[in-house]
């Protein structure tokens, strides 16, 4: 009896050491499967990438460890193509379209949005990319950013000599390969992108506006930079000091402006 109840105990415990546990991984997709105690791993892959050769990847295919030892592999990796706005958003995004429609489109074609200093669409995705970025996974995401013009806050001179530009937009791509993170800038105006830079970082910042006749109370701004140690407090001195070599290389992403409720 006592025989029969070990053998009975030790089956189980077998099975509960080789049940396969599921892993989600946030590459893009891919699925992992594993031994509690590491006996294999099976990987479906799904994996997002992005090269500047290729641009945009897709791998796929399985892989099966034994004891840590690949017995097989029939993944590929591929050009992706299914999304058909590219790099610099030409294709969906065609000059003759007014920047009210090109927000429109974005929306449709489900990019971040922000309208101002708000999201309007995107703000779960934003989230989603930037824990996946920041967990070491390559990923890619497009953007949109739509601003306005009025009276308010700025000086008669300089509203009648700039409101012709606006409502303006931009639609930005960025993509990081694992490793940096290269953003591409295009106004909405222009068939081609303005700028394409490159950064190893992207920051989350968080604080109080240092103005007090700011319109809003707090701020959350997603940073791309060369130090991931400084400060929004740092970049703004820099971007408003008349001194030479204050300002500091940076791009800011997303920008979200705060206002609580009194």
């Amino acid at each position: 009896m006592k025989k029969k109840l070990f053998i009975i105990i030790a089956v189980f415990i077998g099975i509960l050491l080789l049940f396969p546990i599921p892993f989600r991984l946030k590459d893009g997709g891919s699925k992992e499967y594993r031994s509690i105690v590491g006996i294999y791993e099976v990987k479906n892959w799904k994996q997002m990438g992005y090269t500047e050769e290729a641009g945009e990847t897709l791998k796929t295919g399985i892989t099966v460890k034994l004891f840590g030892l690949k017995v097989f592999d029939n993944t590929k990796t591929s050009g992706e193509t299914k999304d058909p706005l590219g790099p610099i958003g030409t294709t969906n995004f065609p000059t003759t379209m007014s920047a009210d429609e090109m927000l429109q489109k974005a929306i449709e074609e489900d990019f971040v949005v922000m309208y101002e200093f708000q999201y309007v669409n995107g703000e779960e995705k934003w989230q989603e990319f930037y824990e996946t970025v920041q967990n070491g996974a390559p990923a890619t995401i497009h953007l949109a950013k739509y601003y306005t013009m009025d009276e308010v806050g700025v000086s008669k001179e300089y509203y009648e000599a700039n409101k012709d530009e606006y409502p303006k937009i931009f639609l930005l791509t960025l993509c990081f390969d694992g490793e940096k993170y290269t953003i591409t800038d295009r106004p909405g105006t222009m068939e081609e992108a303005e700028m394409v830079r490159t950064y190893p970082y992207l920051v989350k910042l968080e604080g109080k506006p240092q103005s007090a006749t700011a319109l809003f109370d707090r701020y959350e701004y997603y940073v791309l930079v060369h130090d991931e140690t400084l400060t929004w407090s740092e970049i703004e001195w820099g971007m408003f000091s008349s001194q030479m070599g204050d300002y500091i290389d940076h791009c800011s992403v997303v920008q979200k402006h705060i206002v609580e409720e009194k």
